[in-house]
């Protein structure tokens, strides 16, 4: 079986690597994007199975962002975690119609954050 490729797409760089420090006790291939841009540009070129996404991607806002992915054809099955630390309970609505979004709070814990995207990673996947 192949690694499940994860794109981190958030701006603060401390907080990539913290996040790439607790994934790594599993074989993951792991990408990064700091803003709207190379997001766009890794979404298309890595093809992950599951994206986590902030809220403010430096200076553009990674639901906008995550929009015009799915507009220029990035694939609607991807799961998506929203990290933010302006986490609400639920996504905004227009990500989460008919998709597998969830959304926490950035300081979810990694053992929480390990569960979600293999649950994820599963769901993608099918039966």
């Amino acid at each position: 079986m192949s690694k499940i490729k994860i794109l981190i797409a958030d701006d603060d760089e401390i907080y990539r690597k913290v996040l790439e420090s607790h994934l790594a006790c599993e074989d993951f291939e792991i990408h990064f994007a700091g803003n709207g841009q190379e997001l766009f540009s890794a979404a298309f070129a890595v093809k992950p199975d599951i994206l986590l996404l902030d809220i403010l991607l430096g200076p553009d806002y990674g639901p906008s962002v995550y929009d015009d992915l799915l507009t220029h054809g990035f694939d609607p099955n991807v799961p998506v975690i929203i990290l933010s630390s302006l986490a609400k309970d639920e996504p905004p609505a227009h990500i989460a119609k008919g998709r597998k979004v969830i959304m926490h709070h950035k300081f979810i814990s990694s053992e929480k954050l390990l569960k979600e995207i293999l649950q994820l990673v599963r769901y993608k996947q099918g039966p």
